[in-house]
């Protein structure tokens, strides 16, 4: 018993040095400890100060996802005025929506110019017929390729009249009346999604022909608020 009362106490002195030594290792090695440091938290703001036309003209590092062919289609169509006005929404695609490339060299069908294909014209200007008689297609290569209001109509369907964000929307769909002139395809089903990312999702609805989630949400512009997307946005339903 005497034995093993002096094998714990020896046990017992170690462990009380080892814990001396880590302490004082610091000042052994000529370290200072550790003070205790007040941690600040600070909440990354959403605004950008700025309004959505100085926004979208602010040339990105990433190309692929900047602005450039989103203005030009904007200065094509004729609305820049349109990006200054207070108290709206802007639902703003970038490049990758627009004009993107598979892998193979060939346009992806998924983007603007490659869903909306143009006619093949010849050198007088004439559609190039196949051997069926029917004209031949490509995708289009810029906005001009595509008559001015359907290019107004494109855009204006992704502003929206009042300020939509995350501190008034819900997992509810709210239904908003977006600019565009046309009275059966001009409305924008806005949500936030039940999940863990709480994505912002336009038109998911039963039957909807796309849901588009938005790739950044909730930008506070002088005039409104911005949200940014990978596609295009399309209204309408699956035909049964």
């Amino acid at each position: 018993m005497d034995i093993l009362k002096k094998n714990i106490a020896t046990l017992w002195n170690l462990a009380a040095l080892a814990v001396l030594l880590s302490v004082c290792s610091c000042t052994l090695l000529g370290l200072e400890l550790q003070q205790d440091h007040k941690h600040e938290v600070n909440i990354l703001s959403p605004e950008i100060h700025m309004d959505a036309w100085q926004f979208i003209n602010t040339p990105l590092e990433d190309t692929l996802r900047s602005f450039d062919r989103f203005v030009d289609a904007v200065v094509y169509a004729g609305l820049e005025d349109e990006y200054t006005k207070p108290g709206r929404t802007f639902l703003v695609f970038n490049n990758y929506a627009i004009l993107r490339y598979n892998s193979s060299g060939t346009v992806n069908s998924g983007c603007y110019f490659g869903r909306n294909t143009v006619p093949v014209l010849d050198e007088d200007g004439n559609p190039v017929l196949d051997e069926d008689g029917e004209p031949m297609m490509r995708p289009g290569r810029r906005w001009e390729d595509y008559p001015v209001e359907q290019v107004r109509e494109l855009l204006l369907y992704h502003i929206l009249e009042g300020e939509y964000s995350y501190h008034n929307l819900g997992p509810d769909n709210t239904v908003v009346q977006s600019l565009s002139p046309n009275n059966e395809a001009n409305l924008v089903y806005l949500q936030i999604q039940n999940t863990q990312t709480s994505k912002l999702a336009v038109n998911a609805f039963q039957g909807s022909i796309q849901t588009t989630l938005a790739r950044t949400a909730n930008l506070k512009a002088t005039n409104g608020y911005i949200h940014v997307f990978d596609a295009y946005l399309r209204y309408g339903v699956e035909m049964q």
